[in-house]
């Protein structure tokens, strides 16, 4: 269903990598810097939507207990609330249903780096992979949840067993270097104390990092309501995250990582500017000034609308 979005995305990695001096390293982390960018104007939506939110909280406590023998007209008043304020409950939630498609097409044209990335031919990845299952290179290479970045990995001995391999990554060389560190290889909980083992820490480390900023803003915005559920939400993720890239190849960890970093400078920096306590400000400010203008035709109705709006 997605295929083409794997492939377009696939495409966009490899442009950067190519940009970056065929550095996987750097490549996918602008890349990710980029992709991030484009979604600033969803991030800015998503800002003015929980300080609308936050801003009829009030608004919406009263009206239940206007209405809380009638539910039916709760749901009318509180449409009506929402279409006044130019508003809707899910609006807040757009980003995370544009964000999560993205990130599972780049996910999974990361993981399948030959087909989306390289643009290997389908039969000599199926060729390479029955190879490295085999036990012609001396045992079972091939790992079964990435088989596509272990082919990668063990490139130089499949085209030292049979040449036609090389054409696999069609002449591109792309370094998944990292200080020394090895993207292509997978972490393993038995073997914590390897250098590949601190993608997955850095995983854990940037979720949580972002998991607490978050909900420190959270906080800032409604207060204490959803204490127990975000303090839930601040340990699970980060857990989920380093359980998922210690299951991994470190290149797909490293995107994660990446993804981490960024979204939380940008998450950082719309709170600076879109503070939704400052929007909620603003916002009532404006309606005091037209509540006031009002109130002046009401005393001297001479004003006409348009210099009441003003």
């Amino acid at each position: 269903m997605f295929d083409w979005l794997n492939n377009f995305f696939g495409w966009l990695i490899r442009f950067f990598c190519e940009l970056c001096g065929n550095n996987f390293v750097v490549g996918i982390f602008v890349f990710t810097l980029v992709v991030n960018a484009v979604l600033i104007p969803l991030n800015i939506k998503q800002q003015k939507s929980t300080a609308s939110q936050a801003r009829m909280k009030n608004k919406l406590a009263k009206l239940q207990e206007k209405y809380k023998n009638d539910k039916a007209k709760y749901q009318e008043e509180m449409g009506k609330l929402y279409s006044e304020a130019g508003s809707s409950p899910l609006s807040g939630c757009l980003l995370m249903f544009i964000r999560f498609p993205i990130f599972i097409c780049i996910y999974t044209a990361v993981r399948e780096a030959l087909s989306y990335v390289y643009g290997a031919d389908a039969k000599l990845i199926e060729a390479a992979e029955k190879v490295l299952k085999s036990d012609v290179l001396g045992k079972n290479l091939l790992s079964s949840s990435t088989p596509q970045l272990s082919i990668l990995e063990h490139m130089d001995k499949l085209v030292e067993h049979d040449g036609k391999f090389a054409a696999l990554t069609g002449g591109l060389n792309l370094d998944f270097n990292l200080l020394g560190i090895n993207l292509l290889e997978t972490p393993s909980l038995g073997k914590v104390f390897t250098l590949i083992s601190i993608i997955p820490l850095l995983s854990f480390l940037t979720s949580f990092a972002s998991s607490l900023i978050s909900m420190a803003n959270t906080k800032k915005t409604n207060g204490d309501s959803n204490a127990a559920t975000n303090g839930c939400m601040m340990i699970m993720m980060p857990l989920f995250s380093l359980w998922i890239t210690f299951s991994v190849p470190g290149a797909v960890g490293w995107y994660w990582v990446c993804s981490n970093i960024v979204s939380t400078i940008i998450m950082t920096a719309m709170q600076k500017i879109y503070f939704p306590g400052k929007l909620i400000a603003e916002a009532e400010a404006k309606e005091a000034k037209k509540r006031r203008k009002l109130e002046q035709q009401r005393i001297n109705p001479t004003l006409n609308e348009k210099s009441i709006l003003k």
